[in-house]
């Protein structure tokens, strides 16, 4: 469980980097020049590094203690799953609004995506197809963390 919710935790980093980054500005890789271009690798460093604090820091143990907690619970595991995400996502979001300046709510499209990630792809692919997912992810997670 804790090598699977690992997983979804990488996978879920570098593909809420993307994510987030091109919703917070698309406009600055149509830039050419190289100054401009400085900017856009800091502001990415700083979305990621953001996100990486999200997911490890949040989402990781939020999916373990949603794990435990829906163990006793038979049926419609994934739906009780998604509302716990989304219910910390929220509170994560407005307790950290203010000192985050406004990027906490992506704390809700991070849950989002987790619950994603961890449900539909990682519980309906073959082992293969599993394995190669993971050996890109770590081979980005590694890249985007220097």
């Amino acid at each position: 469980m804790i090598l699977k919710k690992l997983n979804a935790s990488i996978v879920t980093y570098w593909i809420s980097c993307i994510v987030v980054f091109l919703m917070l500005s698309p406009t600055e890789f149509v830039l050419t020049d190289f100054q401009d271009m400085n900017s856009v690798i800091n502001s990415f460093s700083l979305f990621s590094y953001v996100i990486f604090l999200g997911v490890f820091l949040y989402a990781y143990p939020v999916g373990i203690v949603a794990e435990l907690i829906l163990r006793k619970i038979p049926a419609g595991k994934s739906s009780f799953k998604f509302i716990i995400y989304i219910f910390f996502a929220i509170v994560v979001a407005v307790l950290f609004m203010f000192s985050l300046l406004g990027l906490s709510f992506f704390s809700i499209v991070v849950a989002c995506l987790f619950f994603v990630i961890e449900e539909l792809l990682f519980n309906r692919i073959s082992l293969k197809q599993y394995k190669t997912i993971m050996v890109v992810s770590y081979i980005i997670f590694v890249m985007t963390l220097f």
